[in-house]
């Protein structure tokens, strides 16, 4: 695919090619990304305690020994 750059500022029109691999390239660093800021927050909310997630932790253990007793 070729994008096509028109300008006053150049003196020619300026073309880009994007082969398929830049799609694959872009689509892998945008999964990366993605994965990574959630590694990252998953992280930050453990090691800060933050209440939200301490709350879960304790709603899933009561829930898990309720289910043991039963």
């Amino acid at each position: 695919m070729q994008i096509i750059l028109v300008s006053t500022r150049f003196s020619t029109a300026k073309t880009i090619h994007i082969m398929p691999r830049h799609g694959v390239m872009a689509l892998c660093g945008f999964f990366f990304l993605v994965f990574s800021t959630s590694a990252l927050f998953s992280w930050l909310s453990v090691e800060l305690r933050l209440p939200l997630v301490q709350d879960l932790v304790v709603s899933l253990y009561k829930r898990e020994t309720q289910q043991s007793q039963d």
